[in-house]
């Protein structure tokens, strides 16, 4: 590389911006300023949501064609720990751990509140999502447990993309081991019919 003669090469291998007219002094400025500002947002975060609680999640109201299936049952049991590396065995090992009340559920038409956790969208409209217990799990980084969330599929146009704020989703629930190319991906899916704010 050609340098310039009144500038020696060092400058051009210590600042790799010289070309754009950002000095070292300036980009070193400007990264403490975003530094700062992600340690206060994560300061602010952590203060608002501490590690043990929850944004609790509405009820839905009752409705004659919907059952409410609220996360306190569908998530109201604990599964234990099950080491099987056939995941077909695993899947009924999981099955048989789900509460009758719960299985009963199983192709019913319900209603379901909780957090948003998109997982396909198609032009800002959301087709296939994780209904999640709490924001805890679904946006500040805690592993949920299989029954702390839903895996719902809306149709075209019906999911509306929403952050930060509970929905009610309403379709046919599906309860039973999840098997996806061969893993455990949950207990829960619900095909979608619509959803409300």
């Amino acid at each position: 590389m050609n340098f310039p003669a009144d500038k020696p090469a060092i400058v051009f291998q210590l600042n790799p911006f010289y070309f754009l007219g950002v000095s070292l002094t300036h980009m070193t400025t400007r990264c403490t300023y975003i530094i700062a500002q992600l340690l206060l947002s994560l300061v602010s975060l952590l203060t608002s949501h501490s590690a043990g609680a929850a944004e609790p999640v509405p009820v839905a109201a009752p409705s004659s064609a919907y059952l409410n299936a609220s996360f306190s049952r569908l998530a109201g049991y604990t599964f234990p720990e099950i080491n099987q590396d056939d995941s077909v065995k695993l899947a009924a090992l999981y099955n048989a751990q789900i509460p009758a009340d719960i299985k009963a559920l199983d192709g019913k038409k319900t209603v379901i509140s909780g957090f948003m956790l998109p997982v396909k969208v198609n032009k800002g409209v959301v087709t296939e999502m994780l209904l999640m217990k709490d924001q805890m799990s679904c946006c500040y980084g805690a592993t949920p447990m299989l029954n702390d969330f839903v895996i719902v599929r809306l149709p075209e146009g019906k999911g509306k993309l929403v952050v930060d704020t509970p929905i009610f989703v309403y379709g046919i629930l599906k309860v039973g081991a999840v098997l996806e190319n061969g893993f455990l991906a949950g207990v829960y899916q619900l095909e979608g019919e619509s959803m409300k704010l």
